[in-house]
């Protein structure tokens, strides 16, 4: 009966694993058996689960180490480990038409007994064969110039050594991008004759070239192209020439030689250019280079007409003529520090030389022309009060003209904003934080984060705001420098004031070196606090609630003195928003005097005296209040959106006075 129980057992293991031994040692075949659930990874059709050539793959079943041969695509798979129960084998290297593609290529898997002729399992597996050869997909865009920046999509791009437009290699150093995806390349100056002509891009890896273009769909190339120019003889200076063709509108330039023509008129057929009746003469005076275009999104060149003659022999420029002298914004009247003039005339395309009050300035870049340019009022203008001084040019042949032109020596800046910092984030605003700080040397406001990373006031941002007791080592105290601190040191904070208001809604603006902690009432980048210190500059301001005549001289846009007020500020900390004006309390309309005092003055710690103790002063006039307020100039309920806004300022203010 033991016997029997053996021989059945056999036979029942032989439906799935295929052998055993009987007891008595009488061998029936060990054949292997696969248990096809248990093959990882199981890769399947839609790419879910992938292997790829060199993987292992491991296969569970019985017998396993009697296999004697595995393939994959009839290729043989190197075995890494076979056991009674386990096989690992390598996915080989497919033959040549399983070619690099997305979707998993469907494989024969065989695995064979020990005599590596007898097939014991067999069945679909699949196989990925990635796409590592470089491919191009595609190009844009579709037409263009030299200089046009193409963009080459694809795969494995990374690998392209050059592109090749037409005949002309592109090296991979001279690419302005190239990553796996895209490549970018700046089209090179082809050889072509006609306006639009269709040429081929190629790439080039390791393994050879791929085409970027194909039959119908080409890149077309357009250049200029220039009907056929014969001077007339010896040309001469101050003369127009006219060039006809086709895209003529693409022209960037005309040269003879080395030196440049001025383009008068420029069209897709046609193009009229001037030469400069003050080019430098050659030696001899009848020279004779190559009439050359200039076009393209980068420099391409092409000989227009070859040995062309021009008389270089100087001729007599008439002498420039000045019209008017204007300020270049019209929302300013007059003409101020550090703003653009133009000034309007005849004859002045060959001006070299520009004087204000014999201070040489330069010409704004590109604004010459025959009958105008501009050039800045030159910030080293002195004096106080509106002047008439001498606009002088001269031109390359040492012709000049004059004429008077009234100035005034001082900065003019309209609609600066000053954004009212808060004690509180739950009221702390954009507008707070984009407008923190009105800097007067600039002409502007700047951010918190900029008075904190630029810094704006160095002193004060070296003070620890979590110590209270450590001071601003420039600022000892209120209005006073310490005794320790340099006038370079000092001096080289510029001067500014901020706004900010606590729980009681109060809008104040402060003297910087006037309160010890308020500077904290504005924050960079989130919530995080500036110092609580003094300021380093000394500034104080006055209401000029009486002075009727700065008033509407500062309100006005027509101030001609910034010393007309004649006062001295006050020793007020800040000036608060109210209902109504005072020397202390400002409005909407209110023109206030600020006056920044000097270092030795500022030693003394007391209010300027007379106007030896100011360094710089100025007027800020009050155009706008833009936050929510009650009918006493305070801010509403505790609401950011109460909170949010700005006041807005005209600013006039001097050079340096003392």
């Amino acid at each position: 009966m033991k016997r029997l129980a053996i021989i059945i057992l056999c036979a029942v293991g032989a439906m799935t694993f295929s052998s055993c031994q009987t007891e008595d040692g009488l061998e029936i075949k060990n054949t292997p058996a696969v248990d096809g659930d248990r093959i990882s990874p199981m890769t399947d059709e839609s790419g879910a689960v992938r292997a790829y050539e060199g993987n292992r793959v491991s296969v569970e079943g019985f017998n396993l180490d009697r296999v004697g041969l595995v393939t994959m695509a009839d290729v043989e798979a190197p075995i890494v480990e076979a056991s009674l129960q386990k096989l690992v084998f390598e996915i080989p290297e497919l033959p040549e038409e399983y070619t690099q593609r997305d979707n998993p290529w469907n494989v024969e898997l065989k695995i064979y007994d020990a005599d590596a002729a007898t097939v014991v399992y067999t069945a679909p597996y699949f196989v990925t064969v990635p796409i590592t050869d470089a491919m191009v997909t595609g190009f844009s865009p579709a037409e263009g110039t030299v200089g046009t920046i193409i963009t080459i999509t694809g795969r494995n791009l990374d690998q392209l050594t050059e592109v090749i437009f037409s005949d002309v290699e592109v090296p991979d150093i001279e690419f302005i991008e190239q990553t796996a995806d895209a490549v970018r390349v700046a089209v090179p100056a082809v050889s072509v004759s006609g306006a639009e002509s269709e040429i081929d891009i190629t790439v080039v890896w390791s393994e050879g070239e791929l085409p970027v273009t194909s039959d119908g769909n080409k890149f077309i190339l357009s250049i200029p192209v220039f009907d056929e120019y014969i001077p007339e003889g010896t040309l001469e200076l101050d003369m127009d020439i006219e060039l006809t063709g086709r895209n003529l509108d693409m022209v960037t330039g005309i040269r003879w030689g080395e030196f440049h023509f001025s383009v008068i008129e420029q069209s897709e057929t046609a193009i009229k250019v001037n030469i400069p009746a003050n080019m430098p003469e050659q030696d001899p005076a009848v020279a004779t280079y190559d009439l050359i275009a200039e076009y393209g999104d980068v420099a391409a060149s092409m000989v227009i007409a070859e040995d062309v003659s021009v008389d270089t022999s100087p001729i007599p420029l008439p002498a420039p003529e000045l019209v008017s002298a204007v300020s270049s914004d019209p929302e300013y009247a007059g003409m101020y520090l550090g703003r653009e003039v133009t000034v309007t005339g005849n004859n002045l395309f060959s001006i070299s030389e520009v004087t204000v009050a014999g201070i040489k300035v330069d010409m704004t870049e590109n604004s010459s022309t025959a009958t105008e340019f501009r050039f800045v009022m030159p910030e080293t203008l002195t004096g106080t009060a509106a002047k008439e001084v001498e606009l002088k040019v001269t031109d390359t042949q040492g012709q000049s003209a004059s004429m008077n032109i009234t100035v005034y020596p001082f900065y003019y800046t309209k609609g600066l904003r000053l954004g009212i910092g808060s004690s509180s984030i739950d009221t702390y605003s954009d507008d707070a934080r984009n407008y923190s700080f009105l800097m007067f040397d600039r002409g502007g406001s700047i951010s918190a984060e900029q008075w904190y990373t630029e810094p704006a006031d160095m002193y004060a941002l070296s003070v620890d705001s979590g110590t209270q007791d450590v001071k601003n080592p420039v600022t000892s105290s209120l209005y006073t420098i310490a005794a320790t601190a340099t006038a370079e040191q000092y001096y080289s904070v510029q001067p500014y004031v901020y706004a900010a208001s606590a729980s009681s809604g109060d809008i104040d603006i402060f003297n910087p070196s006037g309160s010890a902690n308020r500077i904290s009432y504005h924050r960079y980048p989130g919530s995080t606090k500036l110092p609580e210190t003094l300021g380093t500059p000394i500034v104080y301001m006055t209401v000029l609630n009486s002075d009727e005549d700065v008033k509407a001289a500062v309100s006005g846009g027509n101030l001609d003195d910034i010393l007309m007020s004649g006062k001295m500020a006050s020793r007020n900390t800040y000036v608060r928003h109210a209902k109504t004006e005072s020397t202390s309390n400002w409005v909407v309309g209110s023109v206030i005097l600020v006056q920044y005092v000097t270092y030795e003055h500022g030693l003394n710690g007391t209010k300027p005296s007379d106007i030896g103790d100011v360094r710089k002063q100025g007027y800020l006039y009050v155009k706008d209040l833009t936050c929510k307020t009650d009918e006493n100039g305070k801010l509403l309920s505790k609401e950011e959106d109460n909170w949010s806004g700005y006041i807005e300022f005209d600013l006039y203010w001097s050079n340096t006075l003392n």
